[in-house]
């Protein structure tokens, strides 16, 4: 009996391991930052990986997102590397071409000031809420900061 379930198993596992790998969604990603570490502006490159919860094919869909970013502040000679954990709630059927979400989770940010030398950095662990719209390739993001994290910012840029 247990082989038998076993061999069910296996066989199972096997038919829908290439429909699970299809479900990760891998994207760089380029843009701008507005406020981060409360009001410094700058280039920002990332790279994230969503992972869906629920059929893509609801018109409420989730997923969870993991992503690592650096925003490069070039005025104060700052520089963020941000990385996240969020649970995002999809809004809107995959068909359509806009696709809004909200999302919540866990942010560590370290920022590193590079004017004095030596350089000085500091490591911040806190929570976001955030919404924000997909529209093909292109994005734009508000994330509202809890903790020591940055107390708000929003990106716009584009995914690959």
């Amino acid at each position: 009996m247990r082989f038998s379930s076993f061999l069910l198993l296996s066989a199972f596992a096997i038919s829908i391991a290439p429909a699970a790998q299809a479900q990760f969604s891998f994207f760089p990603y380029v843009g701008y930052d507005l406020g981060s570490d409360g009001g410094g502006d700058g280039p920002l490159l990332g790279l994230g990986v969503e992972v869906p919860v629920t059929p893509s094919l609801l018109p409420v869909a989730a997923k969870v997102r993991a992503s690592a970013e650096t925003t490069f502040i070039s005025e104060d000679n700052f520089s963020v590397v941000r990385f996240n954990g969020d649970a995002i709630v999809r809004l809107a059927a995959p068909t359509l071409p806009v696709s809004p979400y909200a999302k919540a989770g866990v942010i560590v940010e370290r920022i590193t000031n590079s004017n004095p030398d030596p350089s000085v950095s500091n490591t911040e662990i806190g929570a976001g809420l955030g919404a924000g719209v997909i529209l093909g390739k292109l994005f734009a993001e508000g994330t509202l900061g809890l903790g020591d994290v940055s107390d708000f910012r929003f990106a716009v840029g584009f995914r690959f």
